[in-house]
């Protein structure tokens, strides 16, 4: 152990180099690939690294200040889990088109306002290439009734803000609405939402 962290104080932290890589498994927009690479020190790891295509999730305030959320079974955690709306970007359209048409498939809302809340964010740094953003939508309103995929059944709900806040802090399980709702928050001051 002494061996390795002297080393670790000597060397310059560098980008290891990716050896090869190959597909395992593929499916429904998901992909498991075997990835070696070379350390700076020359020894080669093997990592399992998957990814998926980017999304985008919006914390969705209506007129009335409060939040649009949905409801829906997520097959990862075998969970019905409370949420914010978002979807899979669509390379071919802007993100903010996207999470517009998701929000409005999803709820039914459109907002009049959409801010994007910061960078991209990895959802798993250390076994995934896939990234998701933040958005912040404001002056939602409702305009229509859902338009759900074949695999979605989707319940929507309305909460207070003070309320979502506290759910975020204590009860959500799903980390993109916890960092979209965190990172609303000095947005929501400067609107003088909160």
């Amino acid at each position: 152990m002494a061996k390795y962290q002297k080393r670790r104080f000597f060397v310059a932290i560098k980008l290891w180099e990716r050896l090869k890589s190959r597909v395992v498994a593929s499916g429904y927009g998901k992909v498991l690939r075997a990835s070696i690479f070379q350390d700076n020190w020359g020894a080669q790891h093997e990592y399992y690294l998957y990814g998926q295509q980017d999304f985008a999730v919006i914390l969705p305030i209506t007129k009335a200040g409060e939040v649009v959320t949905i409801r829906q079974y997520y097959q990862g955690c075998d969970k019905i889990l409370r949420t914010l709306p978002g979807g899979n970007i669509d390379p071919s359209e802007p993100i903010q088109k996207t999470i517009h048409r998701e929000l409005l498939e999803e709820t039914g809302y459109h907002c009049y306002q959409i801010i994007q809340m910061g960078k991209q964010i990895w959802i798993n740094t250390r076994n995934s290439w896939s990234h998701y953003f933040c958005f912040l939508g404001i002056g939602c309103e409702k305009k229509q009734e859902q338009k759900l995929d074949s695999t979605e059944d989707i319940e929507v709900a309305i909460f207070q803000l003070s309320k979502w806040l506290k759910l975020a802090e204590t009860e959500i399980e799903d980390p993109c609405a916890i960092v979209a709702t965190h990172r609303a928050l000095p947005y929501l001051r400067e609107l003088n939402l909160l």
